[in-house]
């Protein structure tokens, strides 16, 4: 029986038109996954539905459980979907808008085209699915899950989705960070993003173009560095334990970092190499108090701390002293 929030999202659903083709057969034995083993599939066609809106709850009854993760809200939009069957459904165009009850404000604009399996609503997986999405708050995203990346402002832009929405792989990525007005970031690329008990797991080759920093220190204000600065990024593995790559350039030079980050927020670390050529520490930070000058050199770093200004360890440095280390002026 559904609920007065239930029934009334069910009944704003203005329009759904809508074939069923076939019988649905659940047999008793169940893969490793505890799912049930289908023999055959639903078939809807013709699928033409508005959302004017649908409450969360209702899509919590269709499911017949609770979701891996609380999403709680309100769904307006249009979905029109030349269907099939329920694993291998189509949808010719989707333009949705998800209203965050968690987080007041928070708001969700996306629109999509590609084959889904709904089979288990709960674990609704993507094949080569197009989203294009006008804004997603990331505040959504944090709340869901405490341990993502406290980022703030929104992202915008296009991808690819393939796999399950809780082990998400995604390519062709063109992606804008915006965070009222700090300078907008822009990466591409492809990548895995899988949720955990606990962790994200990252699997992420990305190209900065560029990556602003200046953005990044209103939401990590202890992060010295500014401007903006495009390269390779590439992060593999979780964030007390994440496998880092990346060589960035910009208005103060090269610079560049190989090895593991502890991102965790109970503590900071850094175990790796960082690298400089022909760097501007001056530009690098935006201290005018700070001479002009040009490093080229390699920095063996061990460190840990609480913050920025906790850092303990140890940091080996061996620069230049060619003509790539200019005197300082």
């Amino acid at each position: 029986m559904l609920s007065r929030t239930e029934g009334a999202a069910e009944a704003s659903s203005s329009r759904r038109t809508a074939s069923t083709q076939g019988p649905v057969a659940l047999t008793t034995a169940r893969a490793e996954t505890g799912l049930p083993v289908i023999t055959e599939v639903m078939t809807v066609k013709d699928v033409d539905l508005e959302a004017m809106p649908v409450d969360f709850d209702l899509l919590r009854t269709f499911n017949g459980k609770k979701f891996p993760y609380d999403w709680q809200g309100k769904i307006t939009g249009h979905v029109r979907a030349p269907g099939g069957p329920l694993n291998h459904f189509q949808v010719q165009r989707s333009s949705l808008i998800f209203e965050d009850a968690h987080v007041p404000g928070a708001i969700t604009e996306l629109s999509g085209e590609g084959e889904l399996d709904i089979l288990f609503p709960a674990f609704t997986a993507f094949h080569d699915f197009n989203v294009d999405v006008a804004t997603l708050d990331l505040r959504t995203l944090q709340y869901l899950n405490p341990l993502f990346p406290k980022v703030k402002g929104t992202v915008s832009g296009t991808a690819t989705l393939d796999s399950s929405w809780l082990d998400v792989r995604f390519r062709s990525a063109d992606l804008y960070h915006h965070d009222g007005p700090q300078p907008v970031s822009h990466v591409t690329g492809n990548g895995r993003v899988t949720w955990g008990d606990k962790y994200l797991t990252y699997d992420l080759a990305l190209q900065a173009q560029p990556l602003s920093f200046t953005a990044l220190t209103h939401s990590y204000p202890l992060l010295p560095l500014r401007g903006s600065y495009s390269g390779p990024i590439q992060v593999k593995g979780t964030s007390p334990n994440l496998l880092v790559n990346t060589t960035l350039t910009g208005p103060a030079g090269t610079f560049g970092y190989s090895g593991l980050i502890d991102a965790d927020a109970v503590e900071y670390g850094a175990r790796g190499r960082a690298t400089t050529s022909a760097l501007d520490l001056r530009t690098l930070l935006e201290r005018n108090t700070l001479p002009h000058s040009q490093v080229t050199g390699q920095y063996d770093l061990d460190l840990r701390g609480e913050s920025l200004a906790t850092l303990a360890g140890s940091a080996v440095a061996s620069t230049s002293r060619g003509p790539t280390l200019r005197r300082v002026r």
